[in-house]
């Protein structure tokens, strides 16, 4: 497998003997190449073939809690924005959704009043941009998933 970088929030580090011990944790995991872990941002980051479940299962026998916080997978959410009225409106709207932490791509169409954004950024912090932008949204997508066979 091709090397990845993995992080994790890891909860209850309260100084630098729980972070070297989350540090030493996530060390001894086959497939780890480098660790490194901030007490302050409450992250570790892990590049190596390790995988997610070994790495949170790690900091667990450490004595600590841990949540992948990436990789995410990206997905592709849809938005319907009301209020649109000229370019200058489509351009304000995939500015501010183009801002976003996690935001890869944006495309804003005004004839469909419709954005649809790819990443990993939240629907709701997708919501709250185009608001901040003096629009309206409303989810599109992601829907329920549905199969085709």
């Amino acid at each position: 497998a091709a090397p990845t970088v993995t992080v994790l929030r890891v909860e209850g580090m309260m100084c630098g003997n729980c972070t070297a011990k989350v540090e030493k944790a996530l060390s001894a995991v086959d497939g780890v190449d480098t660790v490194s872990v901030d007490l302050d941002s409450k992250l570790a980051k892990v590049s190596g073939t390790a995988s997610a479940a070994a790495l949170l299962e790690a900091v667990t026998a450490a004595g600590k809690e841990a949540h992948l916080v990436l990789p995410a997978a990206p997905t592709v959410t849809v938005l319907r924005v009301e209020g649109m009225m000229c370019g200058n409106c489509t351009a304000k709207v995939e500015k501010a959704l183009s801002a976003v932490d996690g935001v890869d791509t944006v495309s804003v169409d005004l004839d469909s009043k419709l954005a649809k954004v790819s990443g990993t950024a939240s629907a709701a912090a997708l919501l709250e941009a185009v608001t901040a932008a003096g629009k309206e949204a409303h989810l599109v997508l992601p829907a329920a998933p549905t199969v085709t066979v």
